[in-house]
């Protein structure tokens, strides 16, 4: 009968934590209008929880999930799993690049979740104080069904964020391959006119020959010259574009983690609310 008392109390406890978390996650989104205002110092309260297994946040949503099972333990073993990896990873590194699939990279072993017997977790469930519960707060659970249009705002962002990387890292090649190719061709021409020059000053006086030699030096000059502005050129504009890629990393972590925590208390809302209805 203890057992039971407990397995409710999580239950409720982990609907409470739900709803108090959608309510700070979807209150944080609306302030924010475009990715760049996103801070890793001001995201939602869940997201550092998820950082850390052993939090009472975290334990809450294990709880539940271990009750219910199915979609939800997947989810929240999903979430608990890549809010860890994403804690020992430096801002603008390899997390931005995974993106939407931090959860299911290859050899990342996912938080396992062991469940109740179904008959088990249908009867808690249905509890009366359970029921009580999700009829009272129904109202209140559905408006946080926003979540889901939530994460297609936060997607698309993140979309479009790594389109921008994409494009980026095709300028810098673009560039450095254009101008360094247009080097290579003066550079070949250059050779080609010293050496039918040099065969030209066999049949020339000394003092001619001396002008002809300086003219050479002269180009050399002018080639070195365009080889530094090119180089200063290149060194500049990738810099200037690998800032922008860093702030464009920075800003893709911040939604991959607000994606992630947001996993919770969806999948517990949602599955109070399938069970009300």
């Amino acid at each position: 009968m203890e057992k039971s008392t407990e397995t409710i109390e999580a239950i409720l406890e982990a609907y409470q934590q739900a709803d108090d978390d959608a309510t700070e996650i979807l209150s944080y989104i609306n302030s924010i209008s475009k990715p760049v205002e996103l801070k890793e110092s001001s995201l939602p309260s869940l997201v550092k929880n998820l950082e850390n297994k052993e939090s009472d946040v975290t334990k809450k949503y294990m709880s539940y999930a271990s009750i219910v099972g199915g979609t939800v333990a997947a989810a929240v073993g999903t979430s608990v799993t890549t809010g860890m990896f994403s804690s020992g990873l430096a801002t603008g590194g390899a997390m931005a690049v995974g993106g939407l699939g931090l959860g299911m990279i290859t050899g990342l072993n996912i938080v396992s979740i062991p469940a109740l017997a179904l008959p088990l977790a249908l009867k808690m469930l249905r509890n009366a104080k359970v029921k009580r519960y999700q009829k009272d707060n129904q109202e209140s659970m559905r408006q946080k069904k926003k979540l889901e249009d939530v994460k297609k705002k936060l997607t698309i962002w993140i979309s479009n964020l790594q389109q921008r990387v994409t494009e980026l890292d095709e300028i810098i090649h673009k560039d450095m391959s254009n101008k360094f190719t247009e080097y290579k061709e003066k550079t070949k021409k250059f050779a080609q006119d010293i050496s039918m020059q040099i065969d030209d000053f066999l049949n020339v006086d000394v003092n001619k020959r001396i002008l002809k030699y300086n003219e050479v030096i002269l180009k050399q000059y002018k080639l070195q010259k365009d080889l530094e502005e090119k180089v200063d050129f290149l060194f500049d504009e990738y810099n200037k574009m690998y800032a922008e890629k860093q702030e464009l990393e920075r800003q893709i972590n911040c939604l991959v983690k607000l994606l992630n925590a947001i996993n919770c208390p969806a999948s517990v809302i949602n599955k109070a609310l399938n069970e009300e209805t």
